[in-house]
């Protein structure tokens, strides 16, 4: 059986800037991530590849890369945690977003 290719974090980062700016520049995790999750073209089946059950971590990988994503971007100025799952699309955020990704 072939294992399921998922994107890194660093593959969301984009995608969930991108998912942020579209919800209007603020928004919550539980609006992100679909929005990401769709820019990204996550599929089904990677949506399904969950943490073992004796992992330390659980439910789906891709969210938790999702949450990865976000922490790296706040960690570099591009979104800000306002707290309570909200994030806000930064000045660093948006002019991540305006370059030409050539």
């Amino acid at each position: 059986m072939s294992e399921t290719k998922l994107p890194t974090y660093l593959d969301l980062m984009l995608p969930t800037l991108s998912a942020v700016e579209a919800l209007g520049g603020k928004a919550h995790i539980h609006e992100i991530n679909p929005e990401a999750i769709a820019k990204a073209g996550i599929t089904d089946e990677q949506m399904a590849v969950e943490f073992p059950e004796d992992s330390s971590q659980s439910g789906p990988k891709v969210l938790h890369r999702l949450a990865w994503a976000r922490t790296v971007l706040r960690r570099v100025d591009a979104l800000e945690s306002l707290g309570g799952g909200l994030w806000a699309l930064t000045d660093t955020g948006s002019t991540m977003l305006a370059l030409d990704p050539a």
